[in-house]
């Protein structure tokens, strides 16, 4: 009885998140529902700030939170986070807090922007390249590894931004960025530049993996990931669990910013707690150009 009292309210929360919107459930603080234990966090605890940015011309709020790794001795790689259609403003923290602060907690700064609070921009990707450009010069800059590459990571119509930016060479170039993490993404075309994880669900309705697979197919020349997982709604990357991609996310830019072999065979490895061959059950998990120690 005590057990079910506990996580009462994170049942709630899951079956709310199947029946109504991110906006709605984010605007009655539902995704801050306590749902038991967090099993994604790293070793350092992480601090955020909510800072000015300006120069966002997606409209809208101009800051950004930004999240890092507060007990940490070094400094740390850079990830650029767009948010999803809805979310922005206030909403992200309560919307992507578990997934910000979960790759965060394993040493990552992470700048998310705030614009676009209420309306669907196409131009997000521009935001998301405006905040690496503003963090460069800010109090963040020396807890900042700028000896390794930055990455990009993005949900829904901020999936849609993070494959613009990574498709942009001159974007690429000049902020040195190696990876990126594209998460139930709306359809844009083209190639992305640099390694590449596409994440979607069975269950999406809202972005099908009809419309995420081509996005795959149609990039070529660097390493790519496409991933389905079973039973995974649009909202997966939510703040509500399971939050099956937070250890992904982590493992792919482990992977590919810090030439982790460990974040390596995660994501292309077949072991018990692999992407495409561990627990978490997958209705289609592929890649290509996998580093030369994976492949077989």
């Amino acid at each position: 009885l005590i057990f079910r009292l506990r996580q009462a309210p994170c049942l709630v929360a899951r079956m709310l998140r199947s029946q109504f919107s991110l906006s709605l459930l984010s605007a009655f603080g539902l995704f801050s529902l306590a749902c038991g234990a967090n099993t994604h966090r790293g070793p350092f605890e992480v601090s955020k700030e909510d800072v000015d940015v300006e120069g966002y011309v997606c409209g809208g709020d101009q800051g950004a939170v930004v999240y890092y790794p507060s007990n940490s001795d070094n400094p740390s790689p850079l990830i650029s986070f767009a948010h999803g259609y809805k979310a922005g403003g206030d909403k992200v923290d309560p919307s992507y807090k578990t997934l910000l602060e979960g790759v965060a907690s394993w040493g990552y700064v992470i700048i998310a922007l705030k614009s676009a609070p209420s309306d669907f921009c196409w131009q997000e990707t521009d935001d998301q390249i405006r905040s690496m450009e503003w963090i460069k010069t800010s109090k963040f800059a020396d807890i900042i590894d700028y000896g390794k590459k930055t990455g990009l990571l993005g949900h829904s119509m901020g999936g849609a931004a993070t494959h613009l930016s990574a498709n942009n060479a001159d974007a690429v170039t000049a902020y040195n960025i190696g990876a990126a993490v594209a998460l139930h993404p709306v359809y844009v075309a083209g190639s992305s530049k640099v390694p590449i994880l596409y994440g979607t669900g069975s269950n999406d309705t809202v972005v099908p993996p009809s419309s995420v697979k081509p996005q795959y197919d149609a990039t070529h020349g660097v390493a790519k990931v496409y991933a389905n997982i079973e039973g995974a709604t649009h909202f997966e990357p939510n703040t509500v669990p399971p939050n099956r991609w937070t250890d992904y996310t982590k493992a792919f830019f482990d992977c590919h910013l810090s030439d982790s072999e460990e974040g390596c065979d995660v994501i292309f490895g077949s072991g018990e707690n692999s992407l495409c061959s561990g627990e978490v059950a997958m209705t289609e998990c592929i890649f290509d150009g996998a580093p030369s120690s994976q492949e077989n």
